[in-house]
């Protein structure tokens, strides 16, 4: 009767003890998961920012080659015009000594 007793309150004990397990195994992996599922958000965030970094440094990259050439095209129309004005001079002054006959 006793020997009974023990081994019921044995069954029970170990009963106990192996819901208490699954119960822990069940917060562990919930807790794993929830870690799991931060870290992917950091991730997340992180190559957002990244992202948002580039298209930043994308778009200065982008507006400092739309200026050089916009100050080469700038530059040469500045030269072709200083061509056209000297050989404006160079024919007036052609013009000054040979005179076109009418």
């Amino acid at each position: 009767m006793l020997h009974d007793e023990v081994a019921r309150r044995d069954e029970l004990l170990s009963e106990q003890e192996r819901k208490m397990s699954a119960q822990v195994q069940t917060a562990v992996a919930a807790q794993t998961r929830a870690v799991a599922a931060q870290q992917d958000q950091a991730v997340f965030e992180a190559v957002r920012a990244a992202e948002r970094r580039f298209a930043i440094e994308l778009a200065h990259a982008v507006q400092a080659a739309e200026e050089r050439v916009h100050g080469r095209a700038e530059r040469e129309r500045r030269h072709l015009v200083e061509q056209l004005s000297l050989t404006r001079q160079q024919l007036d002054e052609l013009c000054a000594i040979n005179p076109p006959e009418s």
